[in-house]
């Protein structure tokens, strides 16, 4: 199991970060030279300033978003997360006008602590499921 402090950290981070938007905590949830290794988006800076923009992209995508715990594991500085995210799509998303819908999705996260702050972000989650149910028409390959 994450210790408490770990706990305590990934949950600032799905509530106050990626729940309400308070982009300054990132600054104090992740280390100075954190590394993210994940679905980012194209053009966005490194490190904290990078982390901001992703989560103002999806914030303004998804105003309402949401994103809770579903289950942790962990054993030493290392913790993985299963999350489920909600939210409406009422703001552009890469660049697609806002199609209305809602979503339902699930993601994984592995972070690696240093201290009681996150050092290394591994995030994947279902960004195919995210864009269907928001109403955005992916081509077919």
């Amino acid at each position: 199991m994450p210790t408490q402090e770990q706990a305590k950290v990934i949950e600032r981070y799905t509530t106050d970060v990626w729940s309400k938007g308070d982009l300054d905590a990132i600054d104090e949830i992740f280390t100075a030279d954190r590394v993210r290794h994940g679905p980012d988006l194209e053009g966005t800076s490194e490190g904290a300033a990078g982390h901001k923009e992703l989560v103002t992209v999806y914030r303004t995508s998804l105003p309402d978003l949401t994103i809770t715990v579903e289950e942790q594991v962990g054993e030493g500085d290392t913790v993985a997360t299963r999350w489920r995210a909600t939210g409406t799509n009422l703001g552009p998303t890469l660049g697609i006008p806002a199609a209305g819908g809602s979503c339902d999705v699930f993601g994984f996260w592995l972070h690696r602590f240093e201290g009681n702050q996150i050092a290394e972000e591994w995030a994947v989650w279902d960004t195919h499921g995210f864009l269907q149910q928001i109403g955005v028409s992916l081509p077919r390959p």
